[in-house]
This record gives C-alpha cells, structure tokens and sequence, in this order.
C-alpha cells in the first residue's frame, strides 16, 4: 500500500521518474523474495533437519546414558556427537553465506535504482521538467521508501529457519504408519510364534509395500510368506537382526540376553508387527502376519515396554485405558487399587 502511494505521489510530478521507482519496486519487491526463497529453501531445510537430528541424538543419548557407560560407549557417541555438530555447523555456514550474498545483492540493486532516480531526475530538470524543486522531492521520496522495501525482500532468507520447521511438522503430520494395518486378513488366537529367516534393518521399510502387489494372489490372506525380492537387503553392517529363525510354542517362557543394541527389543517389535522384516517372514498360529487382522493381532499378543509411563490415577485406571472392560476383581487381583501415593492419595 505504502508503494502505491509513493509510486501516485512520483508519478503526480513525472512519469518517467515513476516509471523507474516501479521498476525498483518490482525488483525488490517480487522478484528479490522468490528468487532469495529458491536459492536459500533447501539450506534452510538443511539447517533445521541438522539442528533437529542434533537434538534427538544428544536426548537419546541422555535417555541412555547408562546403558552408554556401561558397554564403554562414550567415546563413540561422542564421536557421533561430533560429527553432528560439524554438520550442523556446515548446514548454518551455507546458509548464512546465502543469505549474506541476497543482502548484498539488494544494497547493489538499491543503490543502482537510488542512482538511476538521481540521473534521471538532474536530467529532467535540466531538460527544464520538473522543476528543482519535484526532483528534489521525487529523489528524496524514493530513497527514503526503500526501508519496508528491503524488509519485503529479506522476507525469502529471514523467513527461512520458520518455513523450513512448518515443512518438517507438515512431514511429521503427513507420516505414514511402518505398516499398514490389515483388516481384511484372518482372524487368529495364539498358537505359538515363529520367525523365519528374518533380517531386519532400521533402514529398509521392509516389504509392507509389497502386500498389496501381492493381495491379488491370496499370498496374503493365505498366511503364505511374503519375501521381497525386489528389495534389496542392506549390509551386514547396517543389520540388526541377520537371518534369525527361532519358534515360541504355547506355554513356553523365552528369555533374550544381550548387549543394548543387540536386536532384543526389534525381535519383540517384529512379533507385533511394529514394522515388517526386511526379508523371511514372522508367523503366529503358522500364518504370516502380514496376514492376519491387526486387531486380532494385537488382542492375541501384548508388549510391555522396559519403560512403563503411569498416567495419573490409580493403576486399575491405567488398566481400563487400553481395556474399558477389565473387571473389578481382575484390577483387585494385580493389587491394582492399592498402589497410592502418599502424598495424594493416587498416583502422580
């Protein structure tokens, strides 16, 4: 608005002279933004994604630091910390290079329209149009609008850092379930489990994508394994889980020992489904779990966590989030109504 009425007020006096501060209007005001927003977007995204992995890494190490201590992994993860800083580091030295090159590139464009007004305008007068007097105020108009004109065009490097974490909360919105869950698959109680050849890696999605290809053949809903050929099998190094088969009959009590990072709590993740193997197969009842009905997947089987969080009330009450029906006397079993704080009287 403050540009239109300072582009009718120059123009009132000379059209020419409204004709170039148009021009420099255009420039700093449209053209600057979007092509400062292009060359900086992808280091701004850069730069967040590197802050936010700096921030999960140095959590996750706080959250297990014991575990860190006590198989003598300080020295790696700080290595690993690091190395995520000198990333980050490198993410906020393109960016600040980007932006200091748009902000320099608006002084040189400002000063040439500022120059151009001030010839323009000493010529006009000496062409006997305007007179001194509307140059001189035409001149002085200009330069002095250029203050919320450079603001508009650092818009697309000073906006970066904000747009960038709006795009990262629109990834985490738009994210994808590891599986899809099944519901037109088979229904199924427990009679035993059983991983087949199973290799796991964090880094492949496994073959969930693959089910649906493999819907049409009843490979699926037959309780047949479903390999994924096609997708390529990580490196040994990148493996948490390496060709494992193992069977858990009915009544049975297994125990898994091993250091942390070792694959213990992936294997459990497995069993219910939380992500699908990267190839073989993971089975209940002898069928493939991809399957079997997620809700009968997950009435039949449970997990608990080595890490229990306790909402506030009673235990009983935690009980009855995950199962409304659990009865009285199986909460009064568990002990579940006795565990108070003495402080409050609940837990808190």
């Amino acid at each position: 608005m403050s540009s239109a009425i300072m582009l009718a007020f120059i123009g009132a006096h000379s059209l020419p002279l409204a004709a170039i501060a148009l021009a420099g209007y255009l420039v700093l005001g449209a053209v600057m933004p979007i092509a400062s927003s292009k060359l900086c977007g992808n280091a701004g995204r850069a730069s967040r994604d590197a802050a936010g992995s700096i921030s999960a890494y140095a959590l996750d190490g706080l959250r297990g630091l014991a575990e860190t201590v006590q198989f003598a992994g300080v020295s790696k993860r700080s290595a690993g910390l690091a190395a995520q800083t000198d990333a980050m580091g490198s993410t906020d030295r393109s960016l600040h290079v980007r932006s200091a090159a748009v902000e320099g590139l608006a002084d040189a464009l400002v000063l040439l329209t500022s120059l151009a007004m001030i010839a323009t305008s000493l010529g006009l007068f000496a062409a006997g149009d305007p007179s001194f007097s509307s140059a001189f105020i035409c001149s002085f108009a200009y330069l002095s609008s250029f203050g919320p004109m450079l603001a508009v065009c650092r818009l697309g490097t000073s906006l970066q850092a904000t747009l960038a974490s709006g795009a990262r909360v629109l990834d985490l919105l738009d994210e994808g379930p590891q599986t899809v869950d099944v519901a037109d698959g088979a229904d199924v109680s427990f009679g035993g489990a059983a991983c087949e050849r199973v290799t796991f890696s964090y880094g492949v999605r496994g073959v969930s994508e693959a089910r649906s290809a493999l819907r049409g053949t009843g490979a699926a809903s037959s309780g047949a394994p479903v390999h994924s050929s096609a997708c390529a099998l990580p490196s040994k190094d990148d493996r948490i889980l390496d060709d494992v088969s193992i069977a858990f009959e009915p009544g049975e009590m297994v125990c898994f020992t091993g250091r942390s990072g070792s694959g213990k709590s992936t294997l459990l993740k497995l069993l219910m489904r939380f992500w699908d193997p990267t190839s073989g197969a993971v089975k209940m009842s002898g069928r493939d779990l991809r399957g079997v009905n997620t809700a009968s997947l997950r009435s039949s089987i449970g997990y608990m966590t080595q890490d229990t969080h306790l909402f506030v009330g009673t235990i009983g009450d935690n009980l009855r989030i995950a199962r409304e029906l659990v009865s009285h006397r199986s909460s009064t079993c568990a002990f579940a109504d006795r565990f108070y704080s003495v402080e409050h009287g609940r837990i808190s």
